[in-house]
């Protein structure tokens, strides 16, 4: 619907436009001159089309590859990494109804988009590929022989092929939401960004956007209209997981232009 009433706008100023060209005369013009800077006219009056809403093209590519092609605590990576088989994820620890509620809400969502591969409930922790521990830091650490940065609420860690033809390609994602991760709405933040970079976007980048991949905020309770472009990038059938910056860009652009 909004691309309609674009279009609609797009018409009428065009209309009016010849309109007033018709009527006022045009001394010294020939008939070519005169349309051509009509036409600048309108040109300069009709924003070009956003995939995403307040952001230009150019920022959504770089925000994606940043959040993609780079870790928090690695660096510049150079290549994608997602799932690309149907997985299944499981509650560790003590999650009361609203922390599965946003896990589950979640998971209905990225089960919408399409090459996102399905992922499905078990309670059955040796099945689950993706697991999500609700604790303190010292029993998430014990449990899965990990290390977490002092005063974090949350962490991610995958396992994935970093060599060969599953270059990129993720296996595994544990997953901790910490005890302290409060009030609600920082929780429900600090559970979507978690859970959602346990899916290959591993990056937090300082730009101040409205984002749950944003490292100076915990008030994004739900991932953003960027972040899910960021999603539907990462997991879209055209993108190639193993492809070079260059080409990620690429493709990232063809997709925005046919969300359009």
């Amino acid at each position: 619907m909004k691309h309609a009433r674009k279009l609609r706008l797009t018409s009428l100023c065009l209309c009016l436009c010849l309109l007033l060209a018709g009527a006022a005369p045009v001394y010294g013009l020939s008939e070519d001159d005169a349309l051509t800077l009509t036409f600048d006219h309108i040109a300069a009056h009709v924003q070009p089309p956003q995939a995403v809403n307040g952001f230009t093209d150019a920022q959504v590519i770089q925000y994606f590859v940043e959040v993609a092609m780079y870790s928090e605590y690695e660096g510049y990576r150079g290549y994608l990494m997602r799932y690309e088989q149907p997985r299944k994820y499981c509650f560790l620890g003590s999650p009361d109804e609203e922390d599965k509620a946003q896990v589950r809400a979640l998971v209905a969502e990225l089960n919408q988009i399409v090459g996102c591969p399905d992922l499905t409930e078990t309670a059955n922790v040796n099945e689950a590929d993706i697991k999500i521990m609700f604790s303190d830091q010292a029993s998430y650490e014990n449990y899965f022989s990990l290390r977490v940065p002092a005063g974090s609420w949350g962490y991610a860690s995958v396992w994935y092929y970093d060599q060969g033809y599953y270059l990129g390609e993720l296996t595994a994602t544990n997953i901790w939401i910490s005890n302290d991760a409060w009030p609600r709405r920082d929780r429900n933040s600090v559970i979507a960004e978690e859970f959602i970079q346990g899916l290959g976007l591993l990056n937090d980048p300082e730009y101040g956007y409205y984002s749950i991949f944003d490292q100076n905020r915990n008030d994004c309770d739900w991932p953003s209209e960027l972040d899910w472009a960021v999603v539907n990038l990462l997991y879209h059938p055209w993108m190639d997981r193993t492809a070079s910056e260059s080409q990620v860009r690429e493709t990232a652009q063809m997709i925005l232009d046919s969300w359009k």
